[in-house]
């Protein structure tokens, strides 16, 4: 280590700028103070923790944007997902003289007696594993069951964060009848009783085109999938996001633990009409 200003090997002599005086550069570079202590470039402590504290402000603003973005994608997913279940269902009333798909749960399947539990039209197929390989699709489920949805995948909102995620009945899609599957959208069977009245799907279409058919599920808490508000699914086939900011809808709804509990109908705020 050389000190500035000393002769080098070759004979000349380097003098020092005013800011080098007294310091000592050594072979690799870098440079001492004559006192021996180094000096190197980097943040200092202080420094390091306003740059750590100005990152955690900024993601602190951002970070709820995220989230607001990332739910408006579930959102457009979800709406997707009931546009081809419209569809569908458009199909499926072609093909079986204006009938929607048949629902136990709605009173007036497997006997006129038969009490209606609305509550529970959030069931694809009612297997229960006594009959292996019969078919037990029940509500939206006929749908896939006669082949006009493909994908399960469709009849699961990428929002839901509840007990029923489509993971939990990959095996009972697969093997139609042999377990109870349940789905993230929930149906509305009765308005039939309507459409059986007026003889025809199209009459009902044209006076009560905005009445909700399906929506977010609504058997329980965990199952209303977005909680401030719904997609929905109206009977001419048109997807609304339906806004439920107070949690009206949400609040209603019974806890997971009390699923057969108490259900109040939420279907009449959805829709003008009952």
């Amino acid at each position: 280590m050389a000190r500035q200003g000393s002769p080098d090997r070759t004979g000349s002599t380097t003098f020092p700028s005013a800011e080098h005086r007294g310091r000592w550069v050594c072979a690799n570079g870098a440079v001492r103070d004559a006192d021996g202590s180094g000096r190197r470039g980097g943040f200092s402590l202080i420094e390091l923790l306003v740059v750590l504290s100005i990152a955690a402000l900024l993601m602190a603003l951002l970070m709820p944007n995220f989230i607001r973005l990332r739910e408006a994608a579930r959102q457009a997913a979800c709406a997707s997902n009931l546009h081809q279940v419209g569809l569908a269902l458009s199909l499926y009333t072609d093909e079986y003289g204006g009938r929607l798909p048949s629902s136990i749960f709605s009173g007036r399947e497997n006997g006129r007696g038969r009490k209606a539990r609305p509550s529970e039209m959030i069931f694809a197929n009612l297997g229960d594993g006594k009959k292996p390989g019969s078919i037990g699709w029940d509500g939206l489920g006929w749908l896939y069951g006669t082949g006009l949805i493909k994908s399960p995948q469709v009849f699961y909102c990428p929002s839901h964060t509840g007990s029923h995620p489509i993971e939990r009945y990959r095996d009972g899609w697969a093997n139609a009848g042999t377990q109870l599957v349940e789905i993230n959208y929930h149906y509305r069977r009765d308005i039939d009783d309507v459409i059986l009245a007026s003889k025809s799907i199209d009459f009902f279409t044209m006076r009560y085109p905005d009445q909700a058919i399906v929506t977010d599920g609504m058997r329980t808490k965990q199952d209303f999938n977005h909680v401030v508000g719904s997609n929905m699914l109206r009977i001419d086939s048109v997807v609304r996001w339906f806004d439920d900011i107070d949690r009206q809808i949400y609040n209603n709804l019974p806890d997971e633990s009390d699923a057969t509990g108490e259900w109040r109908d939420p279907w009449p705020k959805f829709s003008p009409r009952n």
